[in-house]
């Protein structure tokens, strides 16, 4: 009888992710730089922090919305683990419209800017973990459809820095 329940659960999960009406959403395999969520085949979720100076490791999640109805607008969460305890990072990004570029040059911007606010920070805890949300809405170049490459760093110093954590540079698409 246990069998049977567990095959029946089994199968009507397997039927329900299979008829989702939202395609461009599947999961992938993970492990570094890989996301663990595509959207439009491109990474959004579980894009990884890796330390390039200090200590430390994290992710992003980058979620685009249609909020702006044809333009660029996203909410995303940036947390870290095993990094520099008591610090303030600031939370950065640097986007790259030339998508054949897998180096993603463009400059180093922190969140929210070119929006109101102030700028996103994130102060980790005496075990040097911590979190932050951000949100950004932009237009220009940035219509739906349109691929850009942008990478994420969370930063201590801009002048001195002692904990860098940066991921690899990913494609996102603009809903």
């Amino acid at each position: 009888m246990r069998s049977a329940i567990t095959l029946a659960l089994l199968t009507g999960s397997l039927f329900v992710a299979a008829c989702s009406g939202d395609e461009s959403i599947s999961p992938t395999a993970t492990g570094p730089a890989t996301a663990s969520f595509t959207v439009g085949g491109t990474a959004t979720h579980g894009i990884d922090l890796f330390a390039v100076l200090g200590t430390g490791s994290g992710a992003v999640n980058v979620t685009p919305t249609a909020e702006d109805q044809g333009t660029f607008h996203v909410q995303g969460e940036v947390h870290i683990k095993d990094a520099a305890p008591n610090t303030t990072y600031l939370v950065q990004r640097a986007p790259d419209l030339n998508v054949g570029d897998p180096a993603c040059t463009g400059p180093w911007i922190s969140f929210p800017v070119p929006n109101a606010g102030p700028v996103v920070t994130l102060t980790t805890s005496p075990a040097g973990a911590g979190a932050a949300h951000f949100e950004l809405a932009v237009g220009g170049a940035f219509t739906s459809g349109t691929p850009f490459n942008v990478r994420f760093r969370v930063i201590d110093d801009l002048q001195n820095p002692t904990s860098v954590l940066m991921s690899d540079c990913v494609t996102v698409v603009v809903k």
